[in-house]
């Protein structure tokens, strides 16, 4: 049992896969057909608008604030449409904000789920790499109908290379999930699972972990305060406690695009806001992942952006 997340799964509850991605693209083969619907977060991770939409979905946006999906919102769109067959949701550390439902939140959409019977798929890569607060329970752990299925993976807590991920859920779900990723690839990379198991027989992952988040805050504290230092005053940006990511709002009517074409030229990159909007982009967004590079490098890579904002301002 996962006391931080509050869940219990056997063998017949787990599928693993190619990192958390495939479960994704394995949802889309499960669920959708063309022309239902998905509910996501707005914004929302845009690699999974890639996978589900490749099944001819459509999605809606749901609107949020600084504690995750707003409910009343959502319960609305699940009360007057047709055809949902799929809720997504990043409760903990979202990509690409890097904010975190509410208990509240977390406990209502468990609710809706039974009461409206839509799957919802449970992304969680990030959920262990807390910089500070207490866990809260997974969505799963509050399911009563069976609906919920999780995704983690060990690419952002192990090896990013091994692509070793996981489904877990009701085990008839997943008996669809296992007939459908047979015709994709047969099975997951032995090897790698292998090593990811003896490596979890012989050492404590959990220490591990401790180790990469330290590195993680260290970062996030750095961004923030170049954020804060060198970003004009009107900017508005997260604060996340945990996972890789901050994101930033720039005024109306600066579109990110064309602030990221300044700074490629001077080296300097950031993942645009659009891209994360399945359907009304808002281009005044990005995306800054302070995980990769050492604190000297994020603190001149911030500055440069932010010397270019201010340019275009």
């Amino acid at each position: 049992m996962n006391q931080r997340l509050g869940t219990t799964f056997d063998k017949d509850n787990i599928l693993v896969t190619h990192g958390s991605q495939q479960g994704l693209d394995l949802s889309g083969k499960v669920f959708l057909d063309e022309g239902d619907i998905v509910l996501c977060e707005s914004p929302t991770y845009l690699a999974a608008i890639s996978a589900l939409k490749a099944y001819g979905c459509s999605f809606t946006e749901i609107p949020t604030d600084e504690n995750g999906m707003q409910m009343d919102a959502l319960e609305e769109v699940l009360r007057h449409t047709e055809n949902i067959k799929l809720i997504y949701a990043i409760p903990t550390f979202q990509n690409p904000t890097g904010r975190t439902w509410s208990l509240e939140r977390r406990k209502k959409l468990a609710e809706l789920s039974a009461q409206y019977n839509v799957a919802v798929i449970e992304d969680n890569p990030y959920g262990e790499l807390r910089f500070e607060g207490e866990p809260l329970p997974s969505i799963k752990s509050f399911d009563t109908a069976g609906n919920v299925l999780c995704t983690g993976s060990f690419s952002k807590i192990f090896c990013p290379g091994f692509r070793i991920g996981w489904m877990a859920g009701d085990k008839d779900i997943i008996r669809k999930y296992v007939l459908v990723k047979q015709g994709t690839d047969l099975q997951c990379n032995t090897i790698a699972q292998m090593v990811i198991a003896k490596y979890l027989e012989h050492y404590d992952i959990d220490r591990h972990i401790a180790k990469i988040v330290d590195v993680y805050k260290r970062r996030r504290n750095v961004a923030i305060a170049c954020i804060e230092k060198y970003f004009p005053p009107t900017i508005k940006f997260t604060n996340p406690e945990g996972g890789l990511f901050t994101w930033v709002e720039l005024p109306e009517g600066i579109p990110a695009r064309e602030i990221l074409t300044k700074c490629l030229e001077k080296k300097v990159a950031f993942v645009p806001g659009g891209s994360f909007f399945p359907n009304a982009n808002r281009e005044n967004t990005f995306r800054i992942n302070y995980s990769n590079m050492p604190e000297d490098r994020i603190e001149k890579g911030l500055r440069i952006i932010g010397e270019v904002v201010r340019e275009y301002m």
